[in-house]
């Protein structure tokens, strides 16, 4: 019974209130026809009206086409200059250029003959510049290193010293108190290298071109090998060795199966990388790898060269003293000392 009357009581409140919202939009409805009279203005019967998609004017198609007849239709015109008549070039005159016809493959592959225009000239082709890689690389290969002597007081007198040993005009630079020679030429090279070490001169130079060396790893070789059954090995496989190292760890400094051999640089001993077998174990033959970075010397502790190439003051790499590192009498407690920047590290 109380659900029943409730569905009754929500019917006759929603009907109510249809009734009071219908006749509130019918007073606004009398409100707003009233007002329209007032101002004189007619309402319209509908709110809105529905426009359908214009159709294409036909003027426009046709004016389209007449302008388009326009643009297509050619220009008469006419050359005055028809009459006149064009003479040839001479084939002896001095302005003589190398033309050359084109070729076959381009004009087949195009199908097609170029027009006979007596006005049209074909352009000059020039022949291909020769390569200067060569010639460049000759000249790298000719290149002398140049000498560099540290703590020089009189750079001038000895640069007239050495030009009237070498008998040849000598470039230098003068970098703060080193002076850095270009001596250009080999024997020029060797002189000035001999008299560095017999007045006992400061300096580094680099190896020649034609006095480097080829490096080989040997890899599979044990370590307790030595090194010259190793050298015997390869004399008799024939490749002569000039030294042979047992390559060592860098970290902890014990051997590692690999040997270095050192060989002189020709076309006979770059066959030793083909080698499977020696001194009957199985190994490979590979090149020496470079390092990262760049080199340093292990007489001076500097940089950019090597201790076989170097005349300076000797420095310990572990006590920064002036000796080599083998002569180096330092214990392991004692902390080590950079010769670079004094830090309480090695200098390597």
């Amino acid at each position: 019974m109380q659900q029943s009357a409730g569905k009754v009581i929500v019917v006759i409140s929603r009907n109510r209130y249809i009734t009071a919202r219908r006749n509130e939009l019918q007073a606004a409805a009398a409100a707003l026809d009233d007002t329209a009279q007032v101002w004189g203005k007619k309402l319209l019967e509908d709110d809105f009206t529905i426009v359908k998609t214009k159709k294409k004017s036909k003027t426009n198609n046709q004016e389209y086409s007449a302008k388009k007849q326009k643009i297509d239709e050619t220009t008469p015109f006419h050359n005055k200059f028809d009459r006149l008549t064009i003479e040839d070039v001479p084939a002896t005159s001095g302005n003589e250029m190398d033309v050359s016809p084109p070729s076959p493959d381009r004009t087949t592959r195009k199908n097609s003959t170029p027009p006979q225009n007596p006005q049209r000239r074909t352009p000059q082709q020039h022949p291909p510049r020769p390569s200067t890689s060569g010639t460049a690389s000759g000249a790298r290969r000719n290149t002398v290193p140049p000498i560099t002597i540290d703590k020089i007081q009189n750079p001038a007198t000895i640069l007239k010293k050495l030009q009237d040993l070498t008998k040849i005009k000598l470039i230098a630079k003068l970098t703060g108190t080193s002076l850095k020679i270009f001596p250009q030429m080999t024997h020029a090279y060797h002189i000035i290298r001999r008299y560095v070490d017999e007045q006992k001169l400061q300096g580094h130079t680099y190896m020649l071109l034609e006095e480097r060396k080829l490096r080989a790893v040997i890899r599979g070789m044990p370590v307790d090998k030595p090194t010259d059954n190793v050298a015997e090995e390869l004399q008799l496989l024939g490749f002569p060795p000039q030294q042979i190292y047992i390559m060592t760890n860098k970290t902890t400094g014990a051997p590692m199966p690999l040997f270095l051999v050192i060989l002189e640089k020709n076309e006979d001993n770059q066959k030793n990388f083909n080698l499977k077998e020696v001194a009957s174990m199985q190994i490979t033959v590979e090149a020496l790898r470079k390092r990262y970075g760049p080199p340093q010397c292990f007489r001076c502790q500097g940089f950019f060269h090597s201790s076989s190439y170097c005349t300076r003051v000797p420095k310990c790499v572990k006590c920064a003293g002036d000796r080599l590192t083998k002569e180096c009498l330092k214990d392991i407690k004692t902390p080590p000392k950079c010769c670079l920047c004094d830090g309480p590290h090695s200098a390597n």
